[in-house]
């Protein structure tokens, strides 16, 4: 059952378009593979500091992914520099 196609199918793509493999992409999001996997099939649903991260790694705004997002975030401070 998916969760959130429209989140998990974005991911998938802009990840295949960068040419990253899911083990680069849980790698740079300091995620599991086996979790990394659950968030692009859709079975789960990102922590919103997570979602974040992705759209960074991914060079895109938080928006292009347009999904749902676990949690509350106050601040977030990151930088193309942290990956």
């Amino acid at each position: 059952m998916s969760i959130n196609r429209s989140f998990s199918g974005k991911l998938y793509d802009y990840r295949v378009r960068h040419g990253l493999t899911q083990k680069d992409m849980a790698e740079l999001c300091g995620l599991s593979l086996r979790h990394y996997q659950d968030l692009e099939i859709g079975r789960s649903l990102p922590k919103l500091e997570n979602a974040v991260r992705m759209a960074a790694i991914l060079d895109i705004s938080l928006d292009s992914l347009k999904g749902e997002f676990r949690g509350e975030v106050e601040s977030i401070d990151i930088s193309l520099h942290d990956f």
